[in-house]
């Protein structure tokens, strides 16, 4: 997933493709990914229904606070743990805005994606483990590719100046 994200935010951000950029991005994207594969263990093999619905719910959140920092490396040259700090301002400039986003693009690959399997396996006559991996080959970079839009998106609402409120 890390490698993916990372080609994503290359293509649609277009940094200089620096080697030493690539892996520091590389390397924050596998810090970043590596805890939700924890936390779904955590909560989610015990089997209690409570604890596996909070494990689940864990990711969005997480990765709208998170996981802007694989660009921020890109794009502005930032260290390991200054990637991290700034990913966090980028995500308290709107973090419901963050995570609507993230839920959103969610929403729609797996909509998308179990209409593209039930389209492949009845009229395509394909098994299913060749739909689901076709449907996922051809869905999928839409998440990466929304979530390096996002990054566009939040950097621009924390550096945009904001309006004076009114007093009434």
């Amino acid at each position: 997933m890390t490698a993916a994200y990372l080609r994503a935010c290359v293509v649609v951000l277009r940094p200089p493709l620096v080697r030493e950029r690539l892996a520091g991005a590389y390397a924050v994207g596998v810090a970043a990914f590596a805890v939700i594969p924890l936390v779904l263990f955590a909560f989610v093999v015990p089997g209690v229904v409570w604890l596996a619905i909070i494990g689940l719910a864990f990711p969005i959140p997480w990765l709208a606070l998170v996981g802007l920092a694989v660009p921020v490396v890109l794009v502005e040259d930032s260290g390991f743990a200054a990637s991290f700090r700034r990913a966090v301002a980028l995500a308290r400039a709107g973090y419901v805005h963050a995570v609507g986003s993230l839920f959103t693009l969610v929403l729609v690959f797996f909509l998308s994606r179990t209409v593209l399997v039930l389209l492949l396996q009845g009229e395509g006559d394909q098994t299913q483990h060749v739909a689901v991996f076709l449907a996922d080959l051809v869905i999928a970079p839409v998440l990466f590719v929304g979530g390096a839009l996002l990054y566009i998106d939040q950097t621009a609402r924390l550096e945009s100046p904001r309006p004076p409120v009114e007093e009434a």
